[in-house]
């Protein structure tokens, strides 16, 4: 019964080293282990398990791996052993290598481990049988059972046996009396061979490896083992030789040479999977090292165009995104013409459309139209898809010797190359895609007006961006030293937060939809503020964290108080529902969009993606819109308070106030624009009643037969009413723009700045008050003003006034006054002569 194979495994973590055992019973289904943690575990097993193969991690806590394989050398050498570790670099796994180490498979790369173990195995085999062949080689000689040849002293052939006849297809009679490296060695060897023989004297015995030539042609290896003839008188006459044919032997040689090689170039490989981010890097590097390491006679590599290469940051548009190539004189630049305009050889278009290996026997002949088939002479060609995951990358093209090409061990092996490749790609791939993500969140998180917050389960803050922090006055530090986020929660808000957004919202449904309430702010102030938070939850379905955007909404609810109060000519132009992120290509298509979309305009985001804005425009807004966004985009010019009217899902219009900043690749092309659209319907219809609400005012003040004005805190009249017309013979737009001092006498005007500074500092005046003001033509008409404060956003910006005219009255008082001298006039005298003289003076 044949034993079972042995491997003893050295590692000290349990999850690694079931790892490694569940890899090795993939491949080798019939063999026992052991697994020690210490040196004397493994230094016992050594002795009394007597391993076929050993597994070692380079590092342990208290023993590493070189010391283990001193240990091996010193009480079972010469059996195989295999480094196994999670990473090491290059000069540390030449010394492996040098102390004795068979091979080294890093952690991340165990599928290798079997295929390593079996040729660890195989190779101590032929090491034991290509001793057991030198035992075999002497009793062969002995027994004249081998190739044996004697020559004389001018090299002539005096002795042949039959095997050596049989080894090269001559009869005795044909080899008798020819010179025998002539006949039965190839030219590139003959004068060695004769330099051998004329030594014979000073080395009587000789052993060496030439090339033999069988009658055939066919080139044999052979094994010399040479012995001086002596005479009875010590002279040399000549030479008996034993050859043996090794030519499987150096086949076999070879063969191992080359998939040693190639296991180098895999190794190359694996490292730069580690540390190449960038893929025409990555292809070029790997092309070198799959011929620097001789594994490979040349090498090219092609991605091709399309998404794939999008995702790798390469040219997509074109049939090819990039190629790489090692070992060609010349051929290449005419393929990669080809491969430009999408004319691809034969080879690569079968190997897109399969998942094997492609192999082409004789790419010389086979394919004479390819640039490159000259330097396969002498090779075949080994052609693979590069794919992972569903994607497809491109091709990976090798030659190797043509003996070669179609062994499954060999296919394995470049299989393993391009999965690698294939891996490295998708790994590049998936780190420029996490790379945009987390580019477009810190876009998002640290530039928008709006605070973001983070929580943990408990309610603890422990990211929030900069507006966040101004918002309430902390640092990021502050925030998360608090023990959870109701301190900068009023308490009035503790109870019904805790009730219906984390238990009725967040706990049952996810998300807490858009609410109102308040914050604290650091320095004690409490303000209104507009929340919606989500919940991030584990595999596990437990929560992991929250996230939030809060909007400080103060200026909106001042801004609500202040439209109640004006007869509410804007309508909750307060209550904005939150801003809409969008991203378009050069040709305006959206690419992006977030999901407010759903608020704004009733579509979800995916129905927006490839298509415009202005396909959601009436036809004459989208023309208008159209015109300005194609010439902001020839300039690459930012997007600023752009208006512009959409038709939502259900026809409804909706005003959308967009700013926008262009994106430009390195070459400074306009690739798309990013930007924020904000729903000011609201507003663009409050503005509406407002105009409205103000032609009212003017409609009012301009046909009132008083005067009415505006005038701002330095005296210049802002608003006139066209009553000045008919009172002072000026028209509207005369006045409008001047400075009241121009209208007022200068005992009228110093009266009235008088008042104003009064009024500035908030003393109490009384009203009305007369001033004397110049008509068209100089004349001084009286007026009686009435003024009132304007305040806007609770600061004083200017005067209104009524100006009566008061011409009549004052004739009117003028009169009666002259009645009242004449009535006491009458009281003090009887005398109607001086009576009419007083009177006639009265009366002027």
């Amino acid at each position: 019964m044949e034993e079972k194979l042995k491997i003893l495994l050295l590692e000290d973590s349990k999850p690694d080293a079931e790892l490694i055992i569940r890899e090795l019973k993939k491949v080798i289904f019939d063999f026992e282990y052991l697994v020690t943690k210490t040196e004397k575990e493994f230094t016992d097993a050594l002795h009394t398990f007597k391993p076929d193969v050993i597994l070692s991690d380079y590092a342990l806590p208290q023993y590493d791996g070189m010391q283990a394989l001193d240990k091996v050398k010193e009480i079972i050498p010469f059996t195989p052993f295999i480094i196994i570790t999670g990473s090491i670099n290059e000069e540390t796994a030449v010394e492996c290598i040098k102390n004795g180490a068979w091979d080294y498979v890093l952690k991340g790369s165990l599928k290798r481990l079997p295929n390593a173990v079996m040729r660890a195995i195989n190779e101590t085999e032929e090491l034991k049988a290509r001793k057991q062949s030198e035992e075999k080689y002497h009793l062969l000689v002995s027994s004249i059972n081998e190739g044996l040849m004697q020559v004389d002293k001018d090299d002539r052939i005096l002795f042949v046996n039959q095997k050596l006849c049989d080894m090269f297809g001559y009869t005795e009679d044909e080899l008798l009396g020819k010179i025998g490296y002539e006949i039965l060695i190839e030219n590139e060897d003959q004068q060695f061979i004769k330099e051998k023989n004329q030594q014979r004297e000073n080395i009587p015995y000789e052993h060496y490896e030439v090339k033999g030539r069988k009658k055939s042609g066919e080139m044999i290896w052979l094994e010399i083992s040479s012995s001086a003839v002596k005479d009875d008188k010590g002279n040399v006459i000549g030479s008996v030789g034993l050859l043996t044919d090794i030519t499987d032997r150096k086949q076999a040689e070879a063969r191992i040479e080359h998939m040693n090689k190639i296991l180098m170039g895999i190794r190359n490989v694996n490292q730069l999977i580690v540390t190449e981010d960038d893929p025409l890097r990555l292809i070029e590097q790997t092309c070198a090292n799959l011929i620097k390491s001789m594994g490979y006679h040349n090498a090219w590599i092609a991605l091709v165009g399309g998404d794939t290469a999008q995702e790798l940051g390469l040219p997509e548009t074109g049939p090819l995104a990039a190629a790489a190539v090692s070992g060609f004189e010349s051929g290449f630049e005419s393929l990669r013409e080809r491969l430009d305009k999408g004319i691809f050889p034969e080879c690569m278009k079968q190997a897109l459309d399969s998942d094997n290996v492609i192999v082409v026997d004789h790419p010389a002949t086979d394919c004479p139209d390819c640039p490159l088939h000259s330097g396969y002479v002498g090779r075949a060609g080994l052609a693979r898809r590069l794919i992972f995951d569903g994607a497809t990358y491109g091709i990976l093209t090798v030659s190797v010797p043509e003996t070669y090409a179609r062994g499954t061990e060999e296919q394995d092996l470049f299989n393993e190359v391009a999965g690698d490749l294939s891996f490295a790609l998708h790994k590049i791939a998936t780190a420029r895609q996490l790379e945009e993500a987390r580019r477009r969140y810190t876009e998002i998180f640290e530039h928008s007006r709006d605070g973001f917050v983070m929580v943990d389960a408990a309610g603890r803050i422990f990211d929030a961006n900069n507006a966040f922090c101004e918002m309430l006055g902390y640092s990021l530090e502050e925030l998360r030293a608090l023990p959870d986020f109701y301190r900068i929660t009023p308490e009035h808000w503790h109870e019904w937060e805790a009730t219906e957004i984390w238990e009725k919202r967040l706990l049952s449904r996810g998300f807490s939809g858009l609410y109102e309430k308040e914050y604290i702010r650091k320095d004690g102030t409490v303000f209104p503020v507009q929340l919606s938070f989500y919940v991030v939850r584990r595999n596990n379905g437990e929560i992991d964290y929250l996230w939030g955007t809060a909007r400080d909404i103060t200026e909106r609810k001042r801004a609500t108080e202040e439209l109640r109060a004006s007869e509410k000519r804007f309508k909750d132009i307060a209550h904005s529902s939150g801003d809409w992120i969008w991203e378009v290509d050069a040709n305006g298509k959206y690419t992006f969009t977030s999901g407010r979309v759903e608020q704004i305009l009733g579509y979800m985001p995916e129905e927006l993606i490839g298509k415009t804005p202005f396909d959601f425009m009436p036809e004459e807004e989208a023309e208008r819109v159209g015109k300005i966004f194609e010439e902001i985009a020839s300039g690459k010019h930012n997007i600023v308070d752009l208006e512009n009217w959409n038709l939502s899902k259900k026809g409804e219009h909706v005003c959308l106030l967009t700013n926008g900043v262009p994106l430009l690749d390195s070459n400074g092309v306009l690739t798309g624009y990013r930007g924020v659209d904000k729903d000011i319907t609201e507003r663009k219809l409050a503005e509406e009643k407002l105009r409205e609400s103000e032609e009212k005012f003017r409609t009012l003040a301009d046909n009132t037969s008083d005067v009415i004005a505006i005038m701002d805190l330095q005296g210049k009249i802002t608003y006139m009413s066209r009553g000045i017309e008919a009172e002072m013979g000026y028209t509207k737009e005369e006045i409008e723009g001047t400075n009241i001092r121009k209208l007022l006498t200068p005992e009228s005007y110093n009266l009235a700045m008088s008042r104003l500074q009064k009024r500035l500092k908030g003393e109490k005046i009384n009203a009305p008050f007369e001033v004397g003001i110049f008509d068209k033509n100089g004349k001084v008409v009286p007026f009686e003003l009435n003024t009132s404060t304007i305040i806007e956003k609770g600061e004083l910006t200017g005067i209104q006034i009524v100006a009566r005219n008061i011409s009549e009255r004052k004739k009117m008082q003028l009169k009666q006054e002259t009645l009242l001298k004449i009535s006491e006039a009458l009281n003090r005298t009887f005398d109607l002569t001086d009576l009419c003289d007083k009177i006639r003076i009265l009366l002027g």
